[in-house]
């Protein structure tokens, strides 16, 4: 059983509003990366994504990494550090048992090296493709080898995820198929509370994107896998939410106060 779901902002990168979306303003437009705080009854505390980290500055201090750094800058407060931000929720870091992985661009995966306890569970085609690219090819990707622990294959759990078609009553927590930003990329369903809330990472990057109320320039659609395959899931997910009250999405880069709790006073 679930016993709650918390989303926290952890950093954020900004980027021209005039260069992400037809119509755009002459400003920055801020990106938060946001992560899931879970706690289980059985599994204790897991997270879904990391966002970012103090590693991740350290790792784009080099060329080509900071390429990645000055195409989007981030910020991140002290008091936006996850491992912070835990502790003031009177959890340790090795508390954590469970991470599980969206994708491997680098605002999911920065805080990774925080967690040496924790178990990493993500799908197979997240990860093996990079692995054959060179170094300035991964960097074009969004990934960044450097953010990785060095255990990374020991403490591995490859799941292979389910569509939103196949999606089951059991679990209370299932990795989701939700193609195209990414290779490999997957959001999580979490059902607490009789909800049923789905992260879905960076499948849908805003709302108003998600709404059809605006439109992504080529710059920006330039770092999405498979357009065709992206904007198919953001259907999927419309008709998925199209079934049931109960159910609810959140984004990874649109600021969310999030917070469900388990009654389990009864």
């Amino acid at each position: 059983m679930i016993l709650s779901l918390e989303i926290l902002k952890v950093g954020e990168c900004t980027f021209a509003d005039f260069l992400f979306r037809k119509g755009g303003r002459f400003r920055m437009r801020h990106f938060p990366a946001q992560v899931a705080l879970i706690k289980c009854s059985t599994e204790g505390w897991m997270l879904f994504d990391t966002g970012y980290s103090r590693y991740f500055g350290e790792v784009c201090a080099t060329f080509p990494e900071k390429l990645y750094q000055f195409t989007t800058p981030v910020h991140l407060p002290e008091e936006e550090q996850l491992v912070k931000q835990l502790a003031n929720r009177g959890v340790s870091v090795d508390q954590i048992k469970k991470i599980y992985l969206s994708h491997f661009h680098a605002d999911h995966v920065a805080g990774l090296r925080d967690f040496p306890d924790a178990e990493i569970v993500f799908s197979r085609e997240a990860h093996e493709p990079y692995l054959n690219m060179k170094r300035f090819d991964q960097v074009k990707y969004g990934f960044l080898a450097g953010l990785l622990p060095d255990d990374l294959s020991e403490r591995s759990q490859v799941q292979d995820a389910v569509t939103l078609d196949d999606l089951c009553n059991e679990p209370a927590v299932q990795l989701v198929q939700l193609a195209g930003h990414s290779m490999g990329h997957c959001g999580l369903l979490v059902r607490v509370a009789k909800q049923e809330v789905l992260l879905v990472g960076d499948a849908i990057w805003t709302m108003d994107e998600f709404n059809q109320e605006i439109e992504l320039r080529p710059l920006a659609e330039r770092v999405i896998w498979d357009k065709q395959k992206y904007r198919q899931t953001q259907r999927a997910i419309r008709a998925w939410l199209s079934v049931a009250p109960n159910r609810q999405i959140v984004v990874s880069h649109e600021l969310s106060n999030l917070k469900i709790a388990q009654d389990i006073s009864l």
